[in-house]
């Protein structure tokens, strides 16, 4: 399944002007929120990503600056989900307030004011690296599709390097 949604998202049709990754994954929970009540697929999640480049994103919510960064980790369900991004979210705003997505040096790696490790900034190194991370880890994640699959992508996308 990692191989599969990797050679996915490596073949993305993508906009001339990627947006922020910030307002991406808004645009990306947005797109899921309306459809979660389906199990994601392989082809599910590769249907979504590619939506979310053409949807408007939606405001930033203030209430996710609460969400607890600990909870962070993979999903087993929509709601895991949801939090996992929402917190990501969260923690590029925060990061982007106190003027560290501006470093130079940011893609040497951040520790985000949550305490989150981050080392994708843009939206094509996130989605490379979330790819490349599920590669990486496809015996951690032999057998896991639907949220945890999703999930994963997101957290590799945010770590790994």
């Amino acid at each position: 399944m990692a191989a599969e949604l990797y050679t996915l998202v490596r073949n993305l049709p993508r906009p001339r002007k990627e947006p922020s990754l910030d307002a991406y994954l808004r645009s990306l929970w947005q797109v899921v929120k309306a459809a979660q009540p389906c199990a994601p697929t392989v082809p599910v999640i590769a249907e979504w990503l590619k939506t979310a480049f053409s949807q408007t994103s939606p405001a930033f919510d203030p209430s996710w600056l609460e969400i607890d960064s600990e909870s962070q980790g993979e999903a087993h369900d929509f709601e895991g989900w949801e939090v996992l991004i929402q917190s990501q979210i969260a923690d590029l705003h925060r990061m982007a307030a106190a003027g560290q997505l501006d470093d130079e040096y940011a893609y040497l790696g951040l520790t985000s004011p949550s305490g989150q490790s981050w080392y994708n900034f843009d939206l094509s190194s996130f989605l490379e690296c979330g790819a490349s991370g599920l590669v990486a880890n496809s015996r951690k994640l032999e057998g896991a599709g639907g949220w945890r699959l999703f999930s994963m992508l997101l957290i590799c996308g945010q770590v790994y390097e």
